[in-house]
């Protein structure tokens, strides 16, 4: 069954995109409108639908909690509290705050205090410089002192390579624009008129109409170029066909906030709706056992190199399809085979049986393109090496010189142990040992 993802609040100052995000929930789960009803369960019969509201839930915590001028980034080292620090004032609202705060302004702020997450994918990290991320922690835009160094984007990437989803949209606000991948402009995207995603986002917004600020929605490729976004990670490693939404307002309330809602409505419905036409490709050797192995689309064309695979646990790959297209399966060992197959309402599936490698393994067989190191969670990289699928939640790992070391494992400091013990813990840092005083 195809995976359909939505997101919220990657920006935690970005209320309204945890508004589109539970609209979604809850429009699936408790409208009563008749006609919906029957819509939405056509959908869910062929379709598997995950949300995540609030991907970033520190920020959304700082905006209510300590200042409305805080949240774009997360908690990263904002609850520890500064000598001689001033105290922010009391906020009324949702409650009160539990720990002190470091002082925290856009460009103004503690070092350390907090990462745009998503500035934090690890694909073309820190690639535009600082034109659209920074390498400067009081930087609002920064990007975290390694590529996939935060815990929620960890948790984001183990849940899409475990999971694969074929399409996804992630919510934010403000510019009324759709963005189909990829949004740097260092990747190509296929001409506008053979680009499937491209022709299914205009669908999005001509059926979405007039915004709540009284615009229309653009399909555009970015609003500038930008490294280390979701969107793009996700079509990179998964091939899913994955959005960002710039929805028409920023925090609006009253009657203005569920005018908005209603109105981006139209738009995820539509994308909703295209994802039952799909192609599951499955793989399998002759005994029936999964495979992993490389998909490529005739109709999709892999300008940047790209390389998309076949579940661990189950052998599948699926993708959006709008007609009829050629489906090449190739193993690590470069045998091939091709079917054409021809798309309709319903997902489409498609199987191959191969002979499995003799040298066959699930590290070899997923890094043989050699991104593992560079594109995979930590998490998913060290479970492949032990031979084991990604699962969720996912074990966790630090990857330190070249080897996987399982959190909480502690290491002893020798004749400076009195300075205490290291620890492997990746919630603080995934790449390097984390001193645990005595």
């Amino acid at each position: 069954m195809p995976r359909v993802h939505f997101n919220g609040s990657h920006h935690g100052v970005e209320l309204l995109a945890t508004d589109f995000a539970f609209d979604v929930l809850e429009q699936l789960c408790e409208t009563q409108d008749p006609e919906d009803i029957r819509r939405y369960k056509k959908i869910l019969d062929d379709v598997e639908v995950w949300v995540i509201p609030t991907v970033n839930l520190d920020g959304v915590d700082l905006y209510y909690h300590v200042s409305d001028h805080l949240g774009r980034k997360n908690g990263r080292g904002v609850f520890k509290k500064a000598v001689n620090d001033k105290p922010w004032p009391a906020r009324t609202g949702l409650g009160q705050p539990q720990y002190g705060y470091n002082r925290y302004r856009p460009n103004d702020i503690r070092v350390g205090g907090g990462v745009d997450i998503n500035r934090n994918y690890p694909l073309h990290w820190g690639a535009t410089g600082e034109l659209s991320s920074s390498e400067h922690p009081r930087d609002y835009w920064y990007r975290g002192s390694a590529p996939a160094s935060e815990p929620e984007i960890q948790s984001m990437m183990n849940m899409f390579q475990y999971t694969q989803f074929v399409s996804s949209i992630s919510f934010h606000t403000v510019s009324t624009r759709i963005l189909s991948p990829y949004s740097i402009n260092a990747l190509q995207n296929p001409p506008h008129e053979k680009d499937q995603a491209w022709q299914l986002a205009l669908k999005m917004a001509e059926n979405a109409g007039m915004q709540a600020n009284g615009k229309y929605y653009l399909v555009v490729k970015n609003l500038y170029s930008v490294d280390g976004t979701d969107q793009d990670w996700f079509r990179m490693v998964e091939g899913t066909t994955a959005y960002l939404i710039e929805g028409s307002m920023h925090n609006p309330s009253g009657a203005k906030r569920l005018d908005a809602i209603a109105k981006n409505r139209p738009a995820w419905q539509t994308f909703l709706d295209a994802a039952p036409s799909s192609t599951i490709v499955r793989v399998r050797d002759e005994s029936g056992e999964p495979l992993i192995a490389e998909v490529s689309y005739s109709d999709v064309p892999a300008l940047n190199d790209e390389h998309w695979l076949t579940r661990c646990d189950d052998g599948t790959h699926a993708m959006l399809c709008f007609g009829t297209r050629k489906v090449t399966v190739t193993l690590m060992d470069g045998s091939s085979q091709t079917k054409t197959v021809s798309c309709g309402a319903h997902p489409t599936i498609v199987d191959f049986t191969f002979e499995r490698p003799q040298d066959y393994s699930l590290e070899a067989a997923s890094c043989s393109t050699g991104l593992c190191e560079t594109l995979y969670s930590v998490d998913t990289l060290c479970a492949l090496r032990n031979q084991t699928c990604p699962s969720v939640p996912a074990q966790r790992y630090c990857y330190i010189d070249d080897t996987c070391i399982p959190a909480g494992t502690t290491k002893d400091l020798g004749v400076f142990r009195a300075l205490g013990t290291l620890k492997c813990d990746p919630r603080e840092n995934n790449r390097y040992w984390i001193l645990v005083e005595p």
